[in-house]
């Protein structure tokens, strides 16, 4: 009953998150069809009760934040760095074990399968731009996928690959772009975020709540209130009703951050990536309207946002 309980509650901040965003995206709404890649939880909390999904003015390239990888092939991921080139695995330091759990099993049953086999990875990535060769460092889970094809007799035959879905990147991998101006503490947050990202959603998505407390300090909106000679600390909530006229047309985007943030600190295993990066999604519109690097300029993060098109833009060359 707990449990129910509280996956009610984290609904709830989702549906909020949804309302907020109905106020700000009239246009582009997204139907049923278009939410397939969705998690169910997340379907379920925006389709509800006629609630949709808004369509931001930019699409995120979700697939290389979602995918494992294999010897052979890396998804796009883009050098944390300098932010040009993509990182390449460096095959020599690959080096992966199989887990207790998956050797027991293996050795008390006789229908295991090879497909069963769960490892434990090491390893090491460079940035493929020569003036930069970032060193990025990698660890998680990985197993065995079964892949069958067909051979020119027309018979089935079935290859054992091995791969490995990441857990951790050092440096972390930045999922969005952050603005050249952003003070640096909300940078900082964001990087912690990034970091929890792989391993653990929910834990992301409380960061980069943090992160939109630290933009209002930074926007010097107001922290306390005096009453009967104490000072009473603000909510986050209260605090975004404060912010200026000018903010009033992307008040809403504050809004369902902090609600997204809130179903995120109310446990981490309800949280999907893609629902993190839902939210990441709306704190790269905000951030970018607040500092106004659009217009002076600034670049989608390479591999992670997309014009209409589908096709990559330049990277920011102040990083």
């Amino acid at each position: 009953m707990k449990g129910r309980k509280c996956s009610l509650t984290r609904q709830r901040y989702l549906k909020k998150a949804n309302k907020a965003l109905h106020l700000t995206h009239t246009q582009g709404v997204l139907n049923k069809n278009e939410v397939d890649g969705y998690s169910e939880f997340t379907k379920r909390c925006f389709l509800g009760k006629q609630l949709k999904i808004k369509a931001l003015g930019l699409k995120m390239n979700r697939d290389p934040f979602k995918s494992v990888f294999y010897k052979d092939s890396i998804p796009d991921w883009y050098c944390p760095t300098c932010g040009k080139r993509l990182l390449k695995l460096l095959e020599d330091t690959l080096l992966f074990k199989e887990t207790l759990e998956s050797r027991v099993k293996r050795d008390r049953r006789e229908d295991w399968y090879p497909d069963e086999e769960q490892y434990v990875y090491t390893c090491m990535f460079e940035c493929s731009n020569e003036r930069c060769k970032q060193i990025v460092a990698s660890s998680g889970r990985g197993g065995v996928q079964e892949i069958p094809h067909q051979t020119r007799e027309g018979k089935v035959q079935v290859e054992f690959i091995d791969y490995f879905e990441p857990k951790v990147f050092i440096p972390p991998l930045k999922i969005i772009d952050i603005p050249y101006d952003t003070p640096k503490s909300v940078r900082n947050e964001l990087q912690y975020s990034f970091g929890l990202y792989f391993v653990d959603p929910g834990a992301s998505a409380n960061h980069a709540r943090a992160s939109l407390e630290l933009l209002l300090n930074e926007l010097k909106i107001k922290r306390f209130r005096i009453r009967q000679h104490k000072r009473i600390r603000l909510s986050l909530h209260e605090r975004i009703g404060l912010l200026p006229i000018k903010y009033d047309s992307i008040k809403p985007l504050f809004y369902a951050i902090k609600w997204l943030g809130n179903a995120g600190s109310h446990g981490g295993s309800v949280m999907s990536k893609n629902d993190v990066l839902n939210l990441y999604e709306i704190l790269s519109e905000l951030l970018h309207s607040v500092y106004d690097n659009k217009q002076k300029g600034s670049k989608i993060w390479p591999g992670r946002l997309t014009n209409e098109k589908d096709q990559y833009l330049k990277p920011n060359k102040r990083l």
